[in-house]
């Protein structure tokens, strides 16, 4: 669409990031014109004989009666569909979901620059909207993967991308063949993997959660795609496979939740998996081994494992992921109890309820550390508060999943999760002193100055906290921000009622090791080799 020699850099000096790219040309760039169709063509060269196209029948080759996907035409006016494309653009069955450019661009029966005009001609005439626009936000997507193939030239092709990323993929051929074929268990990947091997139009599972070399799968793709180009085919795999261009390191794409988001009842799965149309709705995304096939391997996060379960288990996460963070200042619907002998503790201790809370986990997300501290400390009860409702509703569950299925019967009955607002409830859960430990893991940095006031550390929620904690209790903070870590650190040495642990006594906590490896976030820093800042201070006794 763009002219390389119309960019506002030198090709070899285009941006990492597509977004740099995208407002770098969008502002500086002007898209040439389309070269027309000329009025009248001179004459004819004489040729004697110019012979005839070939039927298929002479190629050896039979017409097809397309009954699913999409039957591909030729010429230049056969690709044009652009109403509600942004809205309609991740559907999955049907030919009217997206705009199908792509065979017509790729084979050169028409021109990105006269899409653009028609697009604009078409805003001009009718609408403007996020749909047009994102026509030719793609065509762009398109244009970036030709000006990278330039500028890495054959690292594109290499295993560890134009980043050189060392990571240990396999070639496991029963492997890649369970995936080329649509047989790894998994409804949606195998639906994906037949339409694509039926119609000719996956990578995330492929690499993630196979561990395969990237470009057996780009290869495949060469092979079956009607809109093929060495540049966006490898461009996108290398994308996908966390060795190209994209900004967020080891970008995962969950099964479920795809699964969940863009084929909720299933019928994309079962048009293209036979064996599940029969099944009820429900069952689809999981039918499990003897309804379908068991599957090739676990999925890295989220649900499904060596044999497929039949039902949502507790490590579905993913159906439950969310925005990392909430804005603790807005108003939130959900019950408030009056003051705390208003909270009843036998909807969460149904076999405790005598006993009183002891450890409150700020913000537990998925409920990693309580689970780990559950075991460590069996006689104690402990509670998460989390903001966001679907990460307490999937800490709900998985509590009741673990108490059912525990071997020892009576496991995890001292843990329980409610949904709330701490930096403005906490008094209304807790009596003066109650509590001996509270937990303060990986909360929103709020980068900027002006939402310093959302922190969930400051030396004014400090007087909270004080008031709840009992003599000697102890405050755990990490992070993987250091700005953040100084700035807790920083307040807790400011708080009069409060003083820090020792390193020796950090190094006697059993507490303290968990702040890193319990967690979902601190496994993910671990496994990033990144950084954590730990600030742990003792609530100092009162005074009589």
């Amino acid at each position: 669409m763009y002219h390389k020699d119309d960019l506002p850099f030198d090709v070899l000096d285009l941006p990492d990031i597509c977004t740099q790219f995208r407002k770098s040309v969008e502002s500086n760039c002007r898209i040439r014109s389309s070269t027309r169709i000329p009025l009248s063509l001179g004459p004819t060269p004489c040729v004697d004989n110019w012979g005839d196209v070939p039927t298929l029948g002479q190629l050896g080759l039979e017409p097809q009666e397309v009954t699913r996907g999409m039957r591909f035409v030729g010429g230049e006016r056969a690709g044009d569909l652009l109403k509600v494309y942004k809205e309609t653009r991740n559907g999955m069955l049907g030919p009217d979901y997206s705009t199908k450019f792509s065979p017509w661009l790729a084979f050169g029966c028409i021109s990105p620059r006269f899409i653009s005009e028609e697009v604009q001609r078409y805003e001009r005439e009718r609408v403007a909207n996020n749909s047009t626009y994102w026509v030719l936000f793609e065509l762009l997507w398109r244009d970036y993967f030709r000006f990278l193939s330039i500028k890495c030239g054959n690292s594109l092709f290499h295993l560890g991308g134009p980043r050189n990323v060392q990571g240990e993929w396999s070639q496991d051929k029963r492997l890649f063949e369970s995936w080329r074929d649509g047989k790894t268990g998994y409804p949606l990947i195998d639906a994906n993997m037949k339409e694509l091997s039926t119609t000719g139009l996956f990578c995330s599972f492929l690499v993630r959660d196979m561990g395969l070399d990237w470009r057996m799968g780009a290869e495949w793709f060469e092979t079956c795609l009607l809109d093929y180009d060495p540049c966006s085919n490898y461009g996108n795999w290398t994308y996908g496979a966390g060795v190209g261009n994209d900004p967020r390191e080891d970008r995962y794409f969950s099964i479920p939740k795809q699964a969940q988001n863009y084929d909720p009842e299933g019928e994309y799965e079962a048009f293209w998996v036979q064996q599940l149309r029969r099944l009820p709705k429900e069952k689809r995304h999981w039918p499990g081994r003897l309804m379908y096939m068991d599957t090739v391997v676990p999925l890295k996060h989220g649900h499904g494992g060596g044999n497929a379960q039949t039902s949502r288990g507790p490590s579905s996460e993913e159906f439950y992921r969310a925005r990392a963070h909430s804005n603790p200042l807005s108003d939130s619907h959900f019950p408030i109890p009056i003051s705390p002998s208003h909270v009843d503790l036998s909807l969460h201790f149904p076999k405790a309820s005598f006993k009183k809370i002891e450890f409150a986990d700020i913000g537990c997300g998925f409920g990693g550390l309580l689970i780990s501290l559950a075991t460590l400390f069996p006689e104690t009860l402990m509670i998460g508060m989390e903001l966001r409702d679907k990460e307490t509703e999937y800490v709900k569950e998985l509590i009741l999943a673990l108490r059912k299925t525990s071997s020892g019967g009576g496991e995890y009955e001292n843990i329980s999760v409610v949904r709330t607002n701490s930096m403005k409830y906490v008094p209304n859960y807790f009596e003066k002193g109650q509590l001996s430990k509270m937990f303060f893991l990986f909360p929103d940095p709020h980068f900027k100055e002006k939402n310093h006031r959302r922190r969930v550390i400051s030396v004014d929620l400090l007087d909270e906290y004080a008031y709840v904690l009992g003599g000697g209790g102890v405050v755990y903070t990490i992070t993987d921000v250091e700005e953040l870590g100084e700035w807790m650190r920083s307040c807790l040495e400011r708080h009069p009622m409060f003083e820090a642990l020792t390193q020796e006594e950090l190094d006697s906590d059993p507490v303290v090791e968990l702040l890193c490896n319990a967690t979902e976030e601190g496994q993910k820093v671990a496994r990033n080799g990144g950084q954590t800042f730990k600030a742990v201070s003792r609530r100092i006794a009162y005074v009589s």
